[in-house]
């Protein structure tokens, strides 16, 4: 795949995945052995393990909305910087913050993840 087409998957990714809601796409985005190097605790491995993070952030922010403000790629590898806002259900707080995003793109799937920058979202 060429840099741009790496870049379009990942910033799919944000517009269908998470800004959507459309779980069902992390299929066609991940590798099914995908190694997310950032995974949280007890968060299972795979797409399965991605899945249920990202519906966690669903059940707890809601009206989740991720803007994309730097998108570089370089070789297999694509990184963002994002803007995350919503509303805290429980609290209903905003919540907002930015994370950091490396992933590593083979053969047109999403093979490995790093973020960095869920200090905000752990305060929640």
């Amino acid at each position: 795949m060429t840099l741009d087409q790496n870049k379009q998957l990942i910033l799919r990714l944000f517009r269908e995945v998470f800004n959507q809601q459309a779980l069902s796409v992390i299929d066609e985005l991940y590798a099914s052995n995908m190694v997310d190097h950032s995974a949280f605790p007890g968060q299972a491995p795979g797409t399965e393990g991605i899945k249920f993070a990202i519906k966690g952030f669903f059940e707890t922010i809601k009206d989740l909305e991720i803007t994309v403000e730097d998108i570089i790629a370089e070789d297999d590898k694509v990184v963002t910087r994002e803007t995350w806002r919503g509303i805290h259900g429980p609290s209903g707080k905003t919540a907002a913050g930015s994370i950091i995003h490396i992933f590593r793109i083979r053969e047109g799937k999403i093979t490995d993840e790093w973020s960095r920058g869920w200090d905000w979202f752990e305060k929640l």
